[in-house]
Protein backbone atom coordinates (compact mmCIF):
# COMPACT_ATOMS: atom_id res chain seq x y z
CA UNK A 1 0.00 0.00 0.00
CA UNK A 2 1.48 3.65 -1.01
CA UNK A 3 1.29 6.32 1.73
CA UNK A 4 0.65 9.82 0.89
CA UNK A 5 3.85 12.24 0.62
CA UNK A 6 4.21 14.71 2.63
CA UNK A 7 6.35 17.53 2.17
CA UNK A 8 7.75 20.28 4.93
CA UNK A 9 9.84 23.56 3.92
CA UNK A 10 13.10 23.65 6.45
CA UNK A 11 14.12 27.12 4.91
CA UNK A 12 17.46 26.02 4.12
CA UNK A 13 19.47 23.57 1.76
CA UNK A 14 19.74 20.92 3.01
CA UNK A 15 22.80 18.30 2.06
CA UNK A 16 22.45 15.05 4.56
CA UNK A 17 19.67 13.57 6.38
CA UNK A 18 20.76 11.01 8.99
CA UNK A 19 18.83 8.92 11.47
CA UNK A 20 19.28 10.10 15.15
CA UNK A 21 19.49 7.20 18.04
CA UNK A 22 16.12 8.27 19.51
CA UNK A 23 14.35 7.63 15.75
CA UNK A 24 14.14 11.06 14.81
CA UNK A 25 16.02 12.32 11.82
CA UNK A 26 19.31 15.05 11.50
CA UNK A 27 19.00 17.31 8.74
CA UNK A 28 21.85 19.75 8.08
CA UNK A 29 22.91 21.95 5.09
CA UNK A 30 24.03 24.97 3.90
CA UNK A 31 21.51 28.12 5.61
CA UNK A 32 22.48 32.21 5.14
CA UNK A 33 26.16 32.99 5.70
CA UNK A 34 26.42 29.76 7.50
CA UNK A 35 25.21 26.31 7.94
CA UNK A 36 21.96 24.83 10.14
CA UNK A 37 21.13 21.34 11.57
CA UNK A 38 17.29 20.59 12.28
CA UNK A 39 15.72 17.60 13.83
CA UNK A 40 12.55 15.95 12.59
CA UNK A 41 9.99 13.60 14.04
CA UNK A 42 9.47 11.15 11.12
CA UNK A 43 5.83 10.45 12.28
CA UNK A 44 5.05 14.04 13.00
CA UNK A 45 7.06 16.33 10.90
CA UNK A 46 7.95 18.37 13.67
CA UNK A 47 10.89 20.44 13.26
CA UNK A 48 13.35 21.47 16.12
CA UNK A 49 16.43 23.48 15.50
CA UNK A 50 19.53 22.03 16.50
CA UNK A 51 22.45 24.16 15.68
CA UNK A 52 23.09 27.53 13.45
CA UNK A 53 26.39 28.43 12.96
CA UNK A 54 27.73 30.99 10.71
CA UNK A 55 30.94 30.21 8.40
CA UNK A 56 34.40 30.76 9.77
CA UNK A 57 37.58 30.65 8.02
CA UNK A 58 38.44 27.83 10.44
CA UNK A 59 35.01 26.06 9.72
CA UNK A 60 31.77 26.11 7.04
CA UNK A 61 29.55 24.23 5.03
CA UNK A 62 28.20 21.72 7.48
CA UNK A 63 26.99 18.97 5.16
CA UNK A 64 27.37 16.01 7.30
CA UNK A 65 26.44 14.96 11.44
CA UNK A 66 26.46 12.23 13.36
CA UNK A 67 26.00 11.79 17.04
CA UNK A 68 28.63 10.74 19.45
CA UNK A 69 27.97 10.01 23.07
CA UNK A 70 26.70 13.47 24.15
CA UNK A 71 27.83 16.04 21.06
CA UNK A 72 27.15 16.15 17.19
CA UNK A 73 30.01 15.83 14.82
CA UNK A 74 29.60 18.32 12.08
CA UNK A 75 31.63 17.48 8.78
CA UNK A 76 31.99 19.30 5.85
CA UNK A 77 32.90 19.24 2.09
CA UNK A 78 35.05 22.06 2.34
CA UNK A 79 38.58 21.96 4.05
CA UNK A 80 39.73 18.87 6.23
CA UNK A 81 37.84 19.55 9.88
CA UNK A 82 35.19 18.52 11.98
CA UNK A 83 33.22 20.70 14.14
CA UNK A 84 32.00 18.94 17.53
CA UNK A 85 28.59 20.80 19.25
CA UNK A 86 27.11 19.32 22.43
CA UNK A 87 23.85 17.73 21.40
CA UNK A 88 20.95 18.73 22.11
Amino acid sequence: MLSTRQEISLGFRVDNIHWARDGSLFAVGQADQGWKAVKIDPRTLAVREVVTQADTPEFGAGTALVEVGDTLWVGSFRGNRIVIVPAP
